[in-house]
């Protein structure tokens, strides 16, 4: 004979495990674009990160809230090269004229190539660079450029993350900065400023 009561209980438990699993998948499922959002969310956010980097140099100098860092970084394949004091790698382009004093990277260039912001007299340098190579150039707008060299330095946008070099050979144009020597392939054109006398 059956026992209609322990079928119904069996069928009662049976009913909440499914409904708590249906739940769940449906729980799960509508999270799963939320999760996409935010990943984009982030994606965006350090995607900027090098314009804020690049603006904070400006901001850290001017408001006199301490030395702009310069740091090393080291490459295999690159050898050691410049960043600025939170890792982010700094680049030359080589359409700038070598100790020219000026830029060449405006407008959309300098959407995608931030400049450096700051004046080598605020710089914090680690051992082994010599203050005596960085210097300092005035853009079109009146912002300070530091310079290495004679090269203003810049960002690259398409950094997504401190130690990225994906600005390397852009263009044939644009090169991290090597050191102890610059290292620009022997096929590119550079230009030096020369003095009038």
């Amino acid at each position: 004979m059956v026992n209609y009561k322990t079928v119904s209980a069996v069928l009662a438990v049976l009913t909440i495990v499914f409904v708590a699993s249906t739940a769940f998948l449906a729980a799960t499922s509508m999270s799963a674009p939320t999760t996409v959002v935010q990943t984009s969310t982030v994606t965006s956010t350090i995607a900027s990160t090098v314009t804020a980097a690049a603006a904070q140099s400006s901001t850290q100098v001017s408001s006199g809230q301490g030395k702009l860092a310069i740091s090393l970084a080291y490459s295999p394949s690159l050898g050691f090269y410049l960043t600025n004091g939170t890792g982010w790698t700094l680049y030359l382009f080589t359409k700038d004229t070598v100790n020219s004093g000026a830029s060449s990277c405006y407008g959309q260039c300098q959407t995608f190539w931030p400049p450096l912001y700051g004046s080598s007299s605020s710089l914090s340098l680690p051992p082994g660079l010599s203050a005596s190579s960085f210097g300092t150039i005035t853009r079109t707008d009146g912002t300070k450029q530091i310079t290495y060299e004679g090269w203003p330095l810049y960002f690259f946008a398409g950094d997504k993350a401190v130690g990225q070099t994906n600005g390397q050979n852009k263009q044939n144009t644009w090169f991290v900065v090597n050191l102890p020597h610059i290292s620009i392939p022997a096929n590119v054109t550079t230009t030096t400023a020369t003095s009038s006398t």
